[in-house]
């Protein structure tokens, strides 16, 4: 025997985009179909389907093809109407819903009964989903968000509307010097550094003299400092200077000002906590209509060692 046409997970790829070609069979045909041909006439009404206004359009190899189902795949391409189509189109989208069916028809013959029993619980799976939609749509009225529930929200999550105050401050850093006489002169530049307000242009006059100091100016949270100097900004107050700080690197600080914590006015978040809680008022109301149904429906649940 030969080697198989898609061999392991090619094989699974390619089976996994079936059914995209399939819907990119159709848009292509929508695309390329714009002028009409005479063709014999073809039902155009695009109303609400009943059993009786719901014409067979095709048989094939028994089973029908139906107005509704050409309706359906219409549905999945985006501004497109069936009632807007070019007759050469429809019939080139009912070719193409025949030519499916018939794939699906020999489908049939060829699955063995596991997989058969797993598409079918894929459709009803799928048809469930679809009727319970519906239902909810038709049934379900959701509670508005109101004042008072996005009143109670902001008193009982005050820190998430919190915004946290930060800190302002400024550094001058030296690398260590490996030479005892420049590291002694950068730690005594540093320490004058205390008295002066202009410490930008302290360092680029301390760098036109050959030290390199290099001039830094920050605002963050006090969480997010590193944590070489974490410890002396959290002591320092608004224009207070640390000593020189002799680590990994030689630096001083001075803290410029510190922002405090500040709450943010309902009436700037209330849209945002009504979104936080729409949700929750149609998971509620979705609650309710389905424990009503169950209320009228009988159910069992089967143990499984049975």
């Amino acid at each position: 025997m030969g080697a198989p046409a898609f061999p392991g997970e090619n094989r699974k790829e390619m089976m996994a985009m079936i059914p995209r070609i399939l819907l990119l069979v159709f848009t292509v045909i929508l695309a390329a179909c714009d002028q009409a041909a005479d063709l014999p006439d073809m039902p155009r009404e695009n109303s609400a389907l009943t059993p009786d206004r719901d014409p067979v359009l095709a048989r094939v190899g028994g089973s029908e093809v139906r107005q509704s189902q050409m309706t359906v795949l219409l549905q999945r391409l985006p501004g497109t109407a069936i009632d807007t189509l070019e007759d050469e189109t429809r019939q080139k989208i009912l070719e193409s819903l025949v030519r499916m069916r018939a794939l699906a028809m020999a489908a049939e013959q060829q699955l063995d009964e596991e997989e058969r029993l797993l598409i079918d619980a894929r459709v009803q799976a799928f048809r469930d989903e679809l009727l319970a939609q519906k239902y909810v749509q038709l049934n379900m009225t959701p509670d508005p968000v109101t004042r008072a529930m996005v009143m109670d929200y902001y008193d009982k999550n005050l820190d998430e509307f919190t915004v946290k105050g930060k800190v302002h401050f400024q550094t001058l850093v030296a690398k260590k010097n490996p030479d005892q006489q420049i590291r002694q002169k950068i730690l005594q530049v540093l320490a004058a550094a205390t008295n002066r307000d202009d410490w930008k242009d302290y360092a680029d006059t301390l760098r036109e003299q050959g030290l390199a100091v290099e001039y830094r100016e920050a605002e963050m949270l006090p969480e997010q400092l590193p944590d070489t100097i974490k410890l002396q900004v959290g002591q320092l107050g608004k224009r207070e200077v640390s000593d020189v700080i002799y680590g990994k690197q030689i630096e001083i600080i001075k803290v410029i000002a510190r922002s405090e914590d500040r709450i943010r006015p309902i009436a700037a978040v209330s849209a945002e906590i009504r979104e936080k809680l729409a949700p929750m008022q149609l998971k509620k109301a979705l609650e309710a209509v389905s424990e009503q149904v169950l209320k009228k429906t009988q159910v069992s649940y089967v143990s499984q060692s049975e």
